[in-house]
């Protein structure tokens, strides 16, 4: 399965690209949270049902990109909102 995975980081690659890292550090989150959408959809992956992989596995990878930004963003605003609070006391 790893060799799989290697042979396919050009794809987790392509598609972390699409969301315009700002920084290295974050395109490093980025790339490991795209290599575990890209090991879900191994697992998952029947090559019987007729589609390739690719197209499949994009999906996954996305939705991993996206938890990542999405648990950063509610960190930021739980943290201003928390900071708010404070200074209200």
């Amino acid at each position: 399965m790893e060799d799989k995975i290697e042979a396919n980081m050009g794809l987790v690659v392509s598609v972390v690209n699409s969301f315009n890292p700002k920084s290295d550090e974050e395109r490093e989150e980025y790339i490991q949270a795209g290599r575990i959408g890209l090991w879900k959809a191994l697992q998952k992956y029947d090559p019987n049902r007729g589609c390739k992989f690719s197209p499949y596995a994009r999906n996954p990878i996305r939705w991993e990109i996206i938890k990542i930004i999405k648990r950063t963003v509610f960190e930021i605003f739980f943290t201003e909102a928390l900071a708010i609070s404070l200074s209200k006391i």
